[in-house]
């Protein structure tokens, strides 16, 4: 995982500086970051999967996307999979994966 993590940053870190002044946060301008939770259902029994708040069973992850550019297209920066049961205001980025 380390090394893929590695190999993502250094990619990442490349493209921004092959975009110039184009790159996020040229200029001093902040980068909005986007947090949000979503449902993911589970079919069947996956490990850490739990009844939802919605009365589903699955996931709940928290997500975090860089909302950058004249398109706000965003990048993925990092996901943390949790048990369905939790809350989206639960605070659990603790162990967040980057991606």
């Amino acid at each position: 995982m380390r090394a893929i993590r590695k190999a993502r940053a250094a990619a990442r870190a490349r493209a921004w500086e092959l975009a110039g002044e184009h790159a996020p946060s040229t200029g001093g301008d902040l980068i909005p970051v986007d947090l949000d939770a979503t449902i993911v259902l589970a079919h069947s029994e996956k490990e850490h999967a739990a009844p939802t708040w919605k009365r589903t069973f699955g996931f709940h992850p928290m997500t975090a996307f860089i909302d950058h550019g004249a398109g706000r297209t965003g990048e993925a920066a990092a996901l943390v999979l949790r048990p369905g049961n939790n809350l989206p205001r639960t605070p659990s980025l603790l162990g967040a994966v980057p991606v």
